[in-house]
């Protein structure tokens, strides 16, 4: 497992408690608000002969996994509590979810999770508000602000203001942390932009596996162009959630999944974001099921392998896996837009 990150968000927390410059005094690159929920586990962490923090932070994101999958259950429950329980299960017990004991991805999902409860419940502003605060925890949340305006139970001039409410709630809270640490604070803007980082492609993308192999060489790899497309993709998939009448959840879904699938630096437990979403299909098709299957094992393997010189096929096996989730994913995305039986499931 790979814990090097932990030392990261132990420092940033310490930098926090101390009253530092968060983006001055130690490297740190996402939004700002992720790095105050790293505090419980740095102030409480034991003596070092006890686990220290490592042991505190494992503590911490397996409890965010547990809530995470009893909230997905509350969350579900009005749909059928048996589907309801089984989303539950497959949510915390995957690998994703194991891995995510050494990673924060557990305390996003967690901020997805609780904006749809939110809005699902109906506390729509609280909802909304949630939302503007889960992108200044990370961006991934920005999903949701789009998905909000096809909630069905709601007049559409309802639904632009909260979309306000979510975009006002994450730039206010930015400009003030702007204003308190300085312009380093948007260098996450550029990050996922992919202008501010040598390394414009990572993680289990395919690109990166591509890359990976003799056939083509990063450089040839032109990200802006893949981030034009998935942003041109990405509207046209919204005007077509516009004409067929998608709800919110499977817009949050359809959108993030092709996000994920094309995306040139994702990490594998990205993919946890993902399955709140993803599941609530999976458990009434056996299609999405299948892909959420397939996605488990051939993502999990893509992580698994490491290029090596002594076996230069490794490269191109990565590459196969990669190919095979990657395709999975979309296929996904094509049968949650092509089949009706989807939009009558919310």
């Amino acid at each position: 497992m790979d814990k090097s990150d932990l030392p990261r968000f132990y420092r940033r927390a310490s930098v926090i408690i101390e009253g530092g410059n968060l983006y001055e005094d130690v490297r740190t690159g996402p939004p700002p608000l992720i790095n105050f929920y790293f505090i419980p586990p740095t102030v409480l962490a034991p003596s070092l002969e006890f686990g220290g923090y490592l042991l505190s932070f494992y503590i911490y994101f397996s409890i965010f996994i547990l809530i995470n999958s009893l909230m997905l259950f509350y969350l579900f429950k009005q749909w059928g509590e048996n589907k309801a329980f089984i989303s539950s299960l497959l949510f915390i017990a995957n690998p994703l979810s194991v891995y995510t004991l050494f990673q924060d991805e557990g305390i996003i999902t967690f901020t997805i999770i609780l904006s749809l409860f939110l809005v699902i419940k109906n506390k729509k502003n609280l909802g909304a508000i949630s939302i503007g605060l889960g992108i200044i925890t990370k961006v991934w949340s920005g999903f949701l602000a789009p998905a909000q305006l096809y909630d069905k139970n709601t007049e559409f001039r309802k639904r632009i203001q909260r979309f306000i409410i979510s975009v006002g709630t994450a730039s206010v809270i930015l400009l003030f942390f702007y204003l308190y640490w300085g312009s380093k604070t948007l260098w996450f803007i550029g990050f996922y932009g992919g202008a501010a980082s040598k390394d414009t492609i990572g993680g289990i993308s395919i690109w990166r596996a591509l890359a990976r192999t003799p056939l083509i060489s990063t450089s040839s790899i032109q990200t802006r162009v893949i981030l034009i497309f998935i942003g041109i993709t990405l509207l046209a998939i919204l005007y077509v959630a516009h004409r067929d009448d998608y709800d919110l959840l499977l817009v949050f879904t359809v959108t993030f999944a092709f996000f994920l699938a094309i995306y040139p630096k994702i990490h594998w437990e990205y993919y946890i974001m993902l399955l709140p979403g993803m599941l609530f299909y999976a458990v009434r098709d056996k299609r999405i099921f299948s892909i959420y299957i397939g996605l488990m094992i051939f993502s999990t393997l893509a992580r698994m392998f490491r290029p090596s010189y002594f076996d230069p096929w490794v490269p191109y096996m990565i590459f196969i896996f990669s190919m095979i989730f990657t395709g999975l994913m979309l296929w996904m995305v094509y049968l949650l837009m092509r089949d009706n039986k989807f939009r009558e499931l919310y």
